[in-house]
């Protein structure tokens, strides 16, 4: 009978344990949207918790009036979500910041992609999801080192820049957002799957943009 009620008092402890566990502070999402705005532009702040919110800004500035939770910042801003739940003394925190743009002038941004090979090409897919970015920032100019021929394709439009020609306007007026692609042909000494011969991996290409007015 005494092994019975130990065995009862462990099984009790270890869902009292598993009980505690589940309530602890967590955050499931913390989304400040869009987290690249022109100046004037506000960005809707939610998020998904369990536990007491605490939200801060570095810089401070207060939220506007009205629902959703809405914030215009006028600088670039860190905003940090603390969740607390008792008895945890250790809050959960995420923080997301937002960039603030001006115009003018024209901002300038290296954009990665990573590279995979494809036949005799090397393709990098990249996606900019369009709620990150306020839909007034608009692109004047995209470049790339000149160290080799390659196509970019973003918003049903294409450019091929070239060692003499680094530099398009074709996709001037285009939003950032959106899936961007790059494709260039393997070089002359280059060959997938051969590390000695390895192409890039990676491969940037520098943005210009501005605030639409």
């Amino acid at each position: 009978m005494t092994n019975v009620r130990k065995a009862a008092g462990h099984c009790c402890a270890a869902l009292f344990l598993l009980v505690v566990a589940g309530c602890a502070p967590t955050i499931a999402r913390f989304d400040v949207l869009p987290a690249r705005v022109c100046e004037g532009t506000p960005s809707v702040v939610t998020w998904e918790i369990s536990g007491s919110p605490e939200l801060t800004t570095t810089p401070a500035i207060q939220p506007l009036q009205g629902e959703p939770l809405r914030y215009q910042a006028t600088e670039d801003t860190v905003f940090t979500l603390h969740v607390t739940r008792w008895p945890y003394q250790n809050p959960q925190v995420s923080e997301t910041e937002v960039r603030v743009h001006r115009t003018p002038p024209p901002v300038r941004e290296p954009i990665a992609f990573a590279m995979k090979c494809e036949d005799s090409s090397l393709v990098g897919i990249l996606p900019r999801p369009a709620t990150l970015w306020d839909s007034r920032i608009r692109l004047e100019t995209v470049a790339s080192d000149g160290s080799r021929e390659m196509t970019v394709e973003h918003e049903a439009r294409s450019a091929t820049l070239t060692a003499s020609a680094p530099s398009s306007s074709a996709f001037q007026g285009a939003t950032m957002a959106g899936t961007w692609k790059l494709t260039t042909p393997l070089g002359v000494n280059e060959r997938c799957g051969d590390p000695g011969t390895a192409p890039p991996a990676r491969i940037i290409l520098t943005t210009d943009f501005v605030c639409a007015r």
